[in-house]
């Protein structure tokens, strides 16, 4: 059983998705059937690509650091 089981179409923002557990995350959730919007500073595209299953991901490169 995973974490995800209960979230077949739902939404989630992640943040800091271009690598580490950010990527992983957004693999996770679109295998869930999850939509999730892939959020870095860097480019997260290739997490967008790699990502499959139901769900759908898109990538958007913003920084959500304070100043």
């Amino acid at each position: 059983m995973s974490a995800f089981d209960d979230l077949n179409g739902k939404t989630a923002i992640v943040t800091g998705a271009a690598r580490g557990l950010g990527r992983e995350y957004v693999g996770r959730m679109v295998e869930a059937g999850m939509n999730v919007l892939a959020c870095d500073r860097d480019d997260c595209g290739e997490t967008v690509k790699a990502a499959i299953g139901p769900g759908k991901a898109v990538a958007k490169k913003v920084d959500v650091a304070d100043g």
